[in-house]
C-alpha cells in the first residue's frame, strides 16, 4: 500500500510506502526541545477561559439548570445555557454533496432541552482563569430525566431506539461499493481474519481573538479551511 501524498521527510522511502518503514517525524527535534506551541501556551490581553458543564448521561432531558452558586464563584464572568448561546450561534447541520442522502439533526453549540450523548455540553462557564471556570462548573446543579439510550453501533443499526425522532432510523448516511466477486474471494481465501476494532477520539481546543477585525483563531483541528469558512459566515 503506497501513500498517495508521501511526506518528504529525511530518510523516507518514497517508492516503498510507509507500511513496515521507519518514518522520521519532521518536527520531533523542535518538540523534544520544548519549543512546541499549543493552545494552553498562548496568552492574550483580556484572555478569558471557558469550562463546560456536561451531561453525565448518554441520553437525558434537561429538566432544570441552577447557576445561582456558579455565577457567584470567584473570577466568573458569565454562565450560559443552550438557549442563551443559540441567540448568537446558529445550530450546525452537516451538508456534504458527496454523501447523498445524509441526515443531520441541528447541532447546537450547547445542548437545548436534551443531551444526546454522555459528555455533551449543556452549560458554559466563562471565568478569568481555567481553574476558576472549572471550580464554578462543579457548582452547577442540574435535574435530569433519563431517556432510552443506544450504546453501540449494532444497536444503532437495528433501529429499535431512535435518538432523533425527526428521523426514521439512526443512520446518518449509507454508501455501498460492490465490484462483484466478494463472496467468492472469501470462499477461496487460505485465511480469513475477522475482528472488531475500537478507536478513540481526540478532542480539540481553540482560542478566539478579540473585537478587532480581522481576528486570529488558532484551532487545534485538521480542518482550518472549514473553520475559516464558518468564521466568515
Amino acid at each position: 500500500m503506497k501513500a498517495e501524498l508521501p511526506l518528504h521527510a529525511p530518510g523516507t522511502q518514497l517508492d516503498k510506502g510507509y507500511i513496515g518503514q521507519s518514518v522520521p517525524r519532521p518536527n520531533t527535534q523542535r518538540l523534544l526541545q520544548g519549543r512546541g506551541s499549543f493552545i494552553d501556551d498562548l496568552r492574550f490581553p483580556r484572555l478569558a477561559h471557558v469550562a463546560f458543564f456536561r451531561s453525565p448521561y448518554a441520553h437525558a432531558r434537561i429538566k432544570k439548570l441552577d447557576f445561582s452558586k456558579a455565577i457567584k464563584s470567584p473570577g466568573v464572568l458569565a454562565v450560559f445555557d443552550g438557549p442563551k448561546v443559540a441567540e448568537y450561534c446558529k445550530p450546525w447541520v452537516a451538508v456534504l454533496a458527496h454523501l447523498k442522502g445524509i441526515k443531520s439533526p441541528p447541532q447546537h453549540a450547547i445542548a437545548i432541552g436534551r443531551a444526546c450523548w454522555q459528555g455533551e455540553a449543556v452549560a458554559a462557564v466563562v471565568a478569568e482563569s481555567r481553574s476558576q471556570a472549572e471550580d464554578a462548573v462543579a457548582l452547577v446543579e442540574a435535574e435530569w430525566q433519563e431517556l432510552p439510550v443506544v450504546v453501540d453501533m449494532e444497536e444503532a443499526l437495528a433501529g429499535k431506539k431512535i435518538i432523533h425522532p425527526e428521523f426514521t432510523d439512526n443512520i446518518c448516511f449509507k454508501r455501498e461499493h460492490d465490484t462483484g466477486g466478494v463472496d467468492d474471494a472469501f470462499a477461496q481465501a487460505d485465511l480469513v481474519v475477522e475482528d472488531t476494532f475500537h478507536f478513540g477520539r481526540t478532542p480539540g481546543s481553540a482560542s478566539r481573538g478579540g473585537r478587532s477585525s480581522p481576528t486570529t483563531t488558532p484551532p487545534s483541528i485538521r480542518s482550518p479551511c472549514t473553520t475559516r469558512r464558518r468564521r466568515r459566515t
